[in-house]
């Protein structure tokens, strides 16, 4: 959580003429909000991850089918970890 923290200030602070972290070339908000969606799943945290990961779910670019996928997966591990069975086949209805 607090290397989450750590870049997120980096980004908030990452402007022409500041010399940034290295990963900053290809972390974006919207990808730190992935990192953490992941973390709170992985902490087993649902009632932080999934908020988060329904959030990430519904503005990434369906296009991305992989990445989709994995964010899908990490939905249902944190569905199960809430005790919401019910919620886990929802994402994937057609």
């Amino acid at each position: 959580m607090r290397a989450l923290g750590e870049a997120g200030q980096a980004l908030s602070e990452d402007s022409d003429g500041t010399e940034s972290p290295a990963y900053l070339y290809w972390v974006d908000a919207g990808e730190l909000r992935v990192m953490e969606s992941r973390v709170y799943t992985e902490l087993h945290r649902p009632l932080r991850a999934v908020p988060l990961l329904r959030e990430v779910l519904s503005e990434y670019d369906a296009t991305h089918t992989r990445e989709m996928a994995l964010y899908l997966s990490w939905l249902a591990v944190a569905l199960a970890d809430a005790n919401e069975a019910n919620a886990i086949a929802q994402p994937f209805r057609a």
